[in-house]
This record gives structure tokens, C-alpha cells and sequence, in this order.
């Protein structure tokens, strides 16, 4: 049953392909660093990820071996030419546009074949997805803000606290057109750079992203992919006019996303009968184990050893407000910083 007729792309699949694409646009950027091994191994995994997570049988499966093998070969000139040791320097840069449109054309077939193509759920892939690609992903460093994502992360933090979402629209569109005057100037590495810390110092640490994926996981896919394709766009020295109808459908759908969890501020009373549930069920939890511990005891006549459950629970509690106050000073509401939270 071959029906692409379907508009959505299944969550595991857009998953799959933003995490091909961040490895692809990590390894342009080692290669345009002079770091050649570094680049040639993230571009490997990013096949791996390609290969091992599925996707490549998927369409296989599902008559797309046209696509698949361009992918593949597009992966293959990829690292060809990343493996060519040239010396001269125009001819360097030639290969870091020709290497990063290649990564482009990957992300764009993606995009354009994977709507339709069904779940791993409903085509029984047995091969297990990779997860290197989404610690990678995690932990990636990424450069100092530009001015720009400074002040669109300072004002995006404010509209968190309000749920302001179409503040926080405003600030990202902002940094991105930000970017785009960047990169029309010529400044194609402070673009880049503020694109990604968009993403991360607003996006993410407003909590926006976390809000729309607890709605719809394969919409906040869709939406992260927008930050990532302008990216790719940068990297490969394409039209400004290509990355302006990028960003245009970025802001529709941020637009969407905005009135999806509308603008109101939650009451008192709204945020503190979401914290108590959580605490009751997590209470209810521990109570529960607490009390078959308890029970196992007194039924084996081990009274005498209730002291060190009664212990246990006791430094439980202790260890628990320690490390949350560790976390709160330590992770911050920066983007990055959650990034890492997440892995571990």
C-alpha cells in the first residue's frame, strides 16, 4: 500500500530528517574550520543515521529506491569531497559551497518525500533508530549570541513568563530578519550564528518549542526544521530570495502555532493545580513503594528494620531539594543549557 496522498510527515521520520540535517550543517562547518576528519565523521553520521534509523528501507518499501539511491550518492559526493585534499584556496571554497548545497539537496528530497511515508508503527521496522545523532545534537557547541539573538533572547524571556506566544513570534522573526540583512551583507558566519542561537535562546528557552510539542509532536518538528533549513540555505551561498520563502513560511507557521496556544496568561490558580497534580502523582508513587517496602518487612517480622526505611525517606526528601537547587543554578533557562539537561 504505497498512499503518499498524506500531507503530514510522521514525527519519527521529521525527527530522523532534522537530525540528518544538523549533523550535515556540523560538518560543513568543521569542514570550513579546517577541521577535515572531524567534518568527514559527522557526515558519516549522519548516513548512519539515514541508514540505521530506517528510513532508507522505509522508502525503499514503499517505491522510492529512485530517491533513496540519490541520497545515498549524494552522501557518497559528499564525503568524496570532503576527502580531497586541495590546497588552493578558491578552489577550497568552491568545495564548501558544493559541499553544503549537496547537504541542502538531502534535506530538501526529505522534505519533499517524506510527507505521506508511513510510521515505523505501521511499516514493523525492526532496525532500531539511532539515538548518536541526538546526543550530538545536544552537546554540540554552539558560538557566542549576536547581538541580535541577545536581545530577542533577553525579551523572549519576559514573554515566557507571560505566554505572550506572539511576543515571542515577534522576537524570533526579528532576529531572523536579523540574520537575513546579515547574511545579505555578505556576513554569512554572524547569519548562521544567529539563526542557531534564535533557536536555541529563544525558541527553546521560552518554552515555546516544549509547548507546542506537548500539542502536536510533528508541528514543533516542522517548526525546528525551518531554523534548520535556513541554515543550510546560508551554508550553501544560495539566494537571498530562497531563504526569504523560507522565512515566510516559517512566520505562517509560527503564526499557527501562536493561536494554537493562545495568547492568555495563565491565572494562579491554573499553574498551581498543574504543579500539585504533578506532585501527587509523583507522591502517590513514592508512597506506594514505600509502603510494599514497609509491608514486606512486617511480614517477614523484620520490625526492627523500619528505621532505615524511615532513614531512606528522610535523606530521599534531602536529596531531592539539593539536586533541584543544584539544577536551578547550574541549568539556566538558556536554550544550550536544556539542550544538555534533556541528555542527561
Amino acid at each position: 500500500d504505497n498512499d503518499f496522498n498524506a500531507t503530514s510527515i510522521a514525527p519519527e521520520w521529521q525527527t530522523v530528517a532534522n537530525n540528518i540535517n544538523e549533523l550535515i550543517n556540523a560538518g560543513v562547518w568543521s569542514y570550513k574550520n579546517g577541521e577535515r576528519e572531524k567534518a568527514l565523521q559527522t557526515i558519516n553520521k549522519a548516513l548512519s543515521e539515514y541508514q540505521t534509523s530506517g528510513l532508507s528501507g522505509s522508502l525503499h518499501k514503499h517505491a522510492k529506491v529512485d530517491v533513496d539511491k540519490k541520497i545515498l550518492d549524494d552522501f557518497a559526493e559528499i564525503t568524496q569531497q570532503i576527502q580531497s585534499d586541495s590546497q588552493d584556496v578558491a578552489q577550497q571554497k568552491k568545495l564548501i559551497k558544493q559541499i553544503a548545497y549537496q547537504g541542502y539537496l538531502i534535506t530538501q528530497a526529505l522534505n519533499d518525500e517524506l510527507p505521506g511515508l508511513p510510521g515505523k508503527a505501521d511499516t514493523k521496522q525492526t532496525v532500531p533508530p539511532s539515538t548518536q545523532a541526538d546526543k550530538d545534537k545536544r552537546t554540540t557547541k554552539v558560538p557566542e549570541q549576536a547581538p541580535a539573538a541577545k536581545q530577542a533572547a533577553k525579551q523572549g524571556g519576559k514573554a515566557e513568563e507571560q505566554h505572550d506566544w506572539q511576543k515571542v513570534n515577534n522576537q524570533i522573526m526579528g532576529a531572523i530578519d536579523a540574520a537575513i540583512a546579515q547574511y545579505k551583507s555578505g556576513d554569512s558566519g554572524a547569519a548562521v550564528d544567529n539563526v542557531q542561537n534564535t533557536y536555541f535562546d529563544v525558541f527553546e528557552a521560552t518554552g515555546y518549542e516544549a509547548a507546542i510539542g506537548a500539542r502536536d509532536s510533528a508541528f514543533k518538528a516542522q517548526l525546528e526544521s525551518y531554523f534548520t533549513r535556513i541554515v543550510s540555505l546560508m551554508s550553501a551561498d544560495s539566494p537571498p530570495a530562497e531563504i526569504v520563502q523560507v522565512r515566510n513560511a516559517q512566520q505562517q507557521a509560527l503564526e499557527r502555532a501562536a493561536a494554537m496556544l493562545g495568547n492568555s496568561p495563565k491565572t494562579f490558580w491554573e499553574v498551581a493545580v498543574q504543579a500539585f497534580l504533578i506532585l501527587f502523582r509523583e507522591g502517590l508513587e513514592a508512597m506506594l513503594v514505600v509502603a510494599a517496602i514497609a509491608a514486606y518487612l512486617v511480614k517477614n517480622e523484620h520490625k526492627d528494620k523500619m528505621w532505615v526505611v524511615k532513614q531512606s525517606v528522610a535523606v530521599g526528601l534531602i536529596a531531592s531539594i539539593v539536586t533541584a537547587y543544584v539544577f536551578k543554578m547550574i541549568f539556566t533557562d538558556a536554550g544550550i543549557k536544556r539542550e544538555i539537561l534533556e541528555g542527561v
